[in-house]
């Protein structure tokens, strides 16, 4: 049995594969609830500039609420004044008209709104509820009260739980004992938009190529909120490894796969493939393709990915790097294919068996015919196996990143590269080699992108990791390798408030700050000396690049200017 493989003819070679308006109404519309009508999109804004509430259909139930053009966040406003007195538990609604969350998979559903108050009687009686609805009933999700004036304040609240897959209302509902104890509510700035966690801690520097030319290195974090989703292995194979098998001919490719039947996924409808594992027996293969197909006879290569190194007697994983969500209508076979089987070898592992005829034993030597291990005496299921993450509506699913760098002598930026995000890597590193239109620095932006089932989510630009107020950074480019960090440098402290200490173990001559567009900002020279101190107290907060210079070399070094 050792020496033993299976005798297939090789057939043709298999061909490459490769893998913000809000909706609302007038301020003396009908006593009664109007019902829902047509549906708003998000996002929704709404800053009354109309001049009117009807505009986007907002509805409410008194006289009270109406459009104050003289005063707003900047005016006008929506306004609830005490007039006509209203008492004994009164409540007077202004309503939104539908607004639309019925496509919202991926993301957080955010509510903001400003709002101001002129007391008249600090009670504590008189209130102003933000409350959202679905179709059972309306939730509370913030609470102003009387309890003396205040001026204009913005509230965020994250509504996620209760509006996804749903249409919903907002409304802001004033309510109390006595109208006459506050002059008036206001509200304005309403908004309802999603977003999504974006990266976080972008930080970047130049590095040396291995050809000394220069190349930008990137670092960031994936954002908090990726948790992974509770997963199952899928597979027809016993769990181990028992023998393997290969093709009689020498550089030949052949892929094996396992099969599921439209109907045999059903508890997994809707839900996410996130890697896929396979035993290799030996060191038989040129290269080894991950692969994933749907359709009979696996038509639809939908999934692939050559490993950059295959390992022979061990389980090879692979992270599915594209969003690849299960329909249980369709046929799903999961494999990989062995490029340049040098013959004698039996690279693709299989179990002890018994087969699983036609689910765990398929195998082609041209990719379009498929013939089970089964048919030919052999009763084993490949060692392929494959997860499939559960879908919570909670649940956030990054897909990648995309990255952005700033064009030449311009202000903007431009798509520049997507890197598909891996499930459980806790940071990133990208390397730019494309550097040589650059002459003094490169800027760069990153967001995320999150998606299941069809939605996508576009997240807010990763902030700096040493300056977190900015969404940008900015990598200053160092004029040759010989003579950088060839002597001893020290600049302190880091970060700096006013004065930066600069000590050489050669004599400075010159030194020469920049800041991180590449503009001179400072420049001493006449030093001669192997220490001293800089006063950057009166530049502005920022990043900033030191280049001292002695008289056969030079170091630039990076410090963070502070206030």
């Amino acid at each position: 049995m050792k020496n033993f493989f299976i005798l297939i003819v090789l057939l043709a070679g298999i061909p490459m594969l490769h893998g913000q308006n809000i909706p609302v109404v007038s301020k003396a519309a009908s006593l009664e609830s109007k019902p829902l009508s047509r549906s708003f999109e998000l996002p929704f804004y709404e800053d009354w500039s109309s001049g009117s509430l009807e505009t986007n259909n907002w509805t409410t139930e008194c006289e009270n609420w109406a459009i104050n053009n003289h005063e707003g966040n900047e005016s006008p406003s929506a306004e609830f004044t005490w007039d006509p007195l209203m008492q004994n538990g009164y409540s007077c609604s202004l309503t939104s008209d539908t607004l639309d969350g019925n496509l919202i998979e991926v993301g957080n559903i955010m509510l903001s709104f400003d709002v101001k108050l002129d007391d008249r009687n600090s009670t504590g009686e008189e209130k102003l509820t933000v409350e959202v609805s679905d179709s059972s009933g309306w939730v509370q999700v913030a609470e102003f009260t009387n309890n003396g004036s205040f001026d204009w304040t913005n509230s965020e609240v994250n509504i996620t739980d209760i509006v996804p897959g749903k249409k919903f209302q907002v409304r802001f509902n004033a309510n109390g004992q006595n109208s006459f104890n506050i002059i008036s509510w206001f509200v304005d700035n309403i908004s309802v938009y999603r977003t999504c966690d974006p990266p976080f801690d972008l930080y970047g520097e130049q590095i040396w190529g291995s050809d000394a030319s220069a190349v930008t290195e990137l670092t960031w974090n994936p954002p908090a909120n990726t948790d992974i989703p509770d997963s199952t292995w899928l597979h027809w194979d016993s769990g181990g490894n028992y023998w393997g098998i290969g093709l009689t001919s020498s550089n030949a490719d052949f892929s094996v796969a396992i099969r599921y039947d439209p109907g045999q996924l059903s508890d997994y409808d809707g839900d996410t493939i996130g890697q896929e594992k396979f035993f290799l027996y030996d060191e038989g293969f040129s290269q080894v393709v991950a692969k994933i197909w749907t359709g009979s006879n696996a038509v639809n290569l939908i999934y692939s990915d050559t490993l950059e190194t295959p390992v022979g007697n061990e389980w090879n994983t692979v992270n599915v790097d594209s969003l690849i969500i299960i329909n249980a209508d369709n046929e799903y076979w999961v494999g990989y294919t062995i490029l340049g089987q040098p013959e004698g070898f039996l690279p693709a592992g299989v179990d002890a068996g018994p087969a699983v005829a036609g689910y765990g034993d398929l195998v082609s030597t041209d990719g379009v015919t498929w013939l089970k291990l089964s048919d030919m005496g052999l009763n084993y299921n490949f060692n392929i196996r494959f997860t499939v993450y559960a879908h919570d509506q909670s649940a956030l699913y990054c897909v990648g990143f995309d990255l952005f760098r700033q064009k030449i002598n311009s202000n903007d930026y431009e798509f520049y590269d997507f890197i598909p995000f891996l499930t459980g890597q806790d940071e990133y590193t990208y390397h730019d080699e494309n550097l040589q239109d650059y002459l003094h620095n490169v800027c760069y932006k990153l967001d995320a992108l999150w998606g299941f089932d069809g939605d996508t989510c576009i997240s807010p630009y990763a902030k700096a990791k040493l300056m977190p107020i900015e969404d940008y950074i900015c990598i200053f480019l160092y004029e040759g390798i010989d003579e950088y960090n060839s002597f001893h440098v020290s600049v302190y402290p880091n970060p700096v408030y006013a004065t930066i200490k600069i000590e050489s173990g050669e004599d400075i001559r010159e030194l020469t700050v920049y800041n991180e567009t590449g503009q001179c900002v400072m420049h001493v020279n006449g030093l001669n000396k192997k220490q001293h101190e800089l006063d950057v107290g009166k530049l502005p907060t920022g990043i900033y690049f030191i280049r001292i210079e002695t008289k056969n070399h030079f170091a630039v070094r990076k410090f963070l200017k502070l206030r």
